[in-house]
């Protein structure tokens, strides 16, 4: 592939998605060549130069381990560094946890500490090494709930299995992050309505609280209300001072002679007219956005009185049924919506 051997691949991986911006993020090229240098200063080594092949092999690679996040190596031409979280995880913040392994290594005996790991920061410092890249990716993460040999309040009401959702415990993706952002944008609400998925029968989104089952069980729009609750609080008490919560609003589908399993499509080449939105999208007449309608009416009514502004994409983007894949999207039917780049998701 026309690579140096004296190039090295450093590679890591974050569990997990969440829709956050910050200007603490030091995820930067620069950011991350200048936390290896800093390393290989200290002990005399000549510093390494950024090399867009490596981060592509990288980003390649990365992409591979999307499905699974585990920690395979590649077995490729470079030596390679990986690193895992359940949070956020800048470059930098995985150059410090490979350096940190500098504290059990001995220079003299070049030897690592009895059951200490050391391999990552040797690769930090390794003097052949003289190109980086860097990438990453990430897995969002289901909570199944299968009922055990022992019972409980779940099984005895006649329910064997479902999706587990806490409704006062935040998800690990995101945890940590209002307290170290300054801008916050979340969003919600696709899933909820979503019955070939969450089957009220054979998969229901089952509510636990206090990590206790919510005895009788509720429907989706009640625990999504006490989701929402418990969220905000949650935020508004570890948030940085002076920091931007925004929360965004669902953006339509554009389906049209039927949902996405119904052979419904999305064939305009023009935005829609004002009178085309309003019939397309009317909750009386079950348009195919009902879902979303809903949502958007539980985040305005749980977000009064908070610190929180709304982020309303809603009505701009139900003018755009020319916006999506269609046809175009690699799918066996319309991809109706996902957008297509460059278009309505860059306004």
């Amino acid at each position: 592939m026309g690579f140096s051997k004296n190039s090295s691949l450093a590679l890591f991986c974050i569990l997990g998605l969440a829709l956050i911006l910050s200007s603490h993020a030091q995820d930067s090229r620069q950011d991350y060549v200048n936390a290896h240098n800093a390393a290989r200063a200290q002990v005399g080594v000549g510093p390494v130069t950024w090399d867009d092949r490596v981060a592509s092999y990288a980003q390649n690679y990365t992409n591979q381990r999307k499905g699974d996040c585990n920690l395979v190596h590649s077995r490729g031409p470079y030596g390679e560094n990986l690193a895992w979280s359940s949070a956020g995880l800048s470059g930098t913040d995985a150059v410090k946890l490979w350096v940190n392994e500098k504290a059990d290594y001995d220079y003299n005996s070049n030897t690592c500490a009895a059951g200490k790991v050391c391999g990552h920061y040797t690769q930090v410092v390794w003097r052949k090494s003289v190109r980086i890249g860097c990438a990453k990716t990430g897995t969002p993460v289901q909570s199944r709930w299968l009922a055990n040999a022992n019972g409980g309040e779940l099984e005895a009401l006649g329910y064997k299995e479902g999706y587990r959702v806490d409704v006062d415990v935040p998800d690990s993706t995101w945890a940590k992050a209002a307290s170290f952002h300054d801008i916050l944008i979340f969003n919600t609400g696709h899933w909820w309505w979503a019955p070939a998925k969450f089957d009220p029968v054979k998969s229901p989104m089952l509510f636990f609280e206090k990590d206790k089952p919510v005895i009788p069980p509720v429907q989706p729009n009640v625990g999504l209300d006490m989701v929402l609750k418990h969220m905000i609080q949650y935020v508004e008490k570890t948030a940085r001072p002076g920091s931007i919560k925004l929360f965004r609003t669902q953006s339509p589908r554009h389906f049209e002679g039927g949902d996405w399993d119904q052979g419904g499509s999305c064939q305009r080449l023009q935005p829609l007219l004002p009178e085309q939105v309003k019939e397309l999208f009317s909750v009386q007449n079950n348009g195919t956005n009902v879902e979303a309608r809903l949502v958007n009416q539980h985040l305005y009514k749980a977000l009064k009185g908070s610190d929180f502004q709304i982020l309303d994409v809603t009505h701009m983007s139900e003018f755009r049924a020319d916006a999506h894949p269609s046809t175009a999207g690699g799918k066996k039917h319309d991809d109706c919506m996902h957008w297509c780049l460059p278009g309505i998701t860059d306004t």
